[in-house]
């Protein structure tokens, strides 16, 4: 039959899902002003978080075809950039997925949501944080009955921020439901409200010494904020 692409994929390892990890020829390199090479790799797991050591942390994405009826829960794997010694990362035993995962820099903690991905303020989504070794995992945000999702750590694992729905504004007074950015310590304390706004604020990222946020602003003009969350 016709092959579409570089192909074949046959020599290339697989993820959990049984797709390629890697995309033919899907990598370029730019040589900084100061001489540094940096080079990118396309990879087909989302989501991924990069260790000092050049470990990635990934999820292959679990469509409506390929849903956790058929895989269970989507697995979080770990591997080298060319996809060697990739193996499957212990999880919480949970029958929902584990998605938008971050990782301290020296690979020891993972942070990840569970939960459904991209839902509305109605689905429950909660942020764990768990040992790269699968031990010590905790539910950072176990007391808020909210959607709490997309975190980002610091590389030393003491700042984490993320995206939740919340139903008020600064005054305290109800307001349709909106997703805000939020902080809290590495070990789910102190957490704290940083914007309000009356357009959706999402996809933080924080800086490595945990000083400063950045976030994602969705348009007042889009026309269905819910269903883009």
């Amino acid at each position: 039959g016709a092959q579409i692409g570089p192909g074949p994929v046959s020599s290339q390892p697989l993820m959990p899902n049984l797709s390629p990890f890697a995309r033919m020829d899907g990598r370029w390199s730019k040589t900084l002003p100061d001489g540094r090479v940096v080079q990118a790799r396309a990879l087909r797991g989302y989501f991924p978080a990069l260790t000092s050591t050049g470990k990635v942390y990934f999820g292959p994405w679990l469509n409506e075809e390929a849903s956790i009826e058929r895989y269970g829960p989507s697995p979080m794997s770990v591997a080298n950039l060319d996809g060697s010694q990739m193996r499957s990362v212990p999880m919480p035993p949970v029958d929902v997925p584990h998605w938008g995962s971050s990782v301290t820099r020296d690979g020891r903690w993972l942070f990840t949501a569970i939960g459904k991905p991209m839902g509305t303020a109605a689905d429950h989504v909660d942020i764990w944080k768990i040992r790269t070794d699968g031990g010590e995992a905790v539910n950072l945000t176990a007391g808020a009955e909210s959607n709490s999702a997309f975190p980002d750590v610091s590389a030393d694992g003491s700042v984490v921020v993320f995206r939740r729905y919340v139903h008020t504004d600064r005054e305290g007074n109800d307001v349709k439901p909106n997703s805000e950015i939020f902080c809290m310590d590495g070990n789910g304390d102190h957490v704290r409200r940083l914007t309000y706004s009356s357009t959706a604020d999402t996809m933080p990222a924080v800086s490595p010494d945990g000083k400063w946020v950045v976030h994602s602003q969705l348009s007042p003009a889009f026309p269905d904020k819910d269903s883009y969350q």
